[in-house]
């Protein structure tokens, strides 16, 4: 077999080879995708607390005005309160990774005697990332602040 080389491989070689794999990999993750929408109604509990003591605020009310049906609970003893507000759902799926994401089409407003009244988004107090392990996110603490007098 004289005069027949084989391949040789060289170190530079070896080195790019993972580097060439991993690129691709990456590639196909991102390319390799596919996303679904849908609409699922989602247990949310919150947790009403004094913002000083941290001891729960009984009697609170709670509104999701944006949602539908629009929503409005009176707080219990324990400051917990569960409702349930329809989300917009996200499926983002590749090879490596599968996420749920949920969208809140509404606004949170709280409101007890003697504190300032809370209104946002009701993604900002909502974990927007889904964990298909669990039936509901877990309960998000939110603190009231005391009104100032004047």
């Amino acid at each position: 077999m004289k005069g027949r080389h084989l391949p040789r491989f060289r170190l530079r070689t070896l080195m790019a080879l993972p580097i060439a794999v991993g690129l691709m990999l990456f590639l196909v993750d991102v390319f390799y995708m596919t996303r679904t929408i849908g609409r699922a109604t989602i247990p949310l509990e919150y947790i009403i607390q004094d913002d000083e003591t941290w001891q729960p605020l009984a009697g609170a009310e709670i509104q999701l005005p944006g949602t539908y049906p629009a929503v409005k609970v009176r707080i219990g003893t324990d400051g917990h309160v569960r409702l349930a507000a329809e989300a917009l759902t996200f499926d983002h799926s590749s090879l490596l990774r599968h996420t749920r994401y949920a969208y809140y089409p509404g606004w949170l407003k709280i409101n007890a005697d003697g504190y300032s009244m809370v209104q946002d988004d009701l993604n900002h107090f909502t974990s927007g990332i889904l964990d298909r392990s669990v039936e509901a996110p877990p309960p998000t603490v939110i603190r009231l602040r005391k009104q100032q007098s004047r």
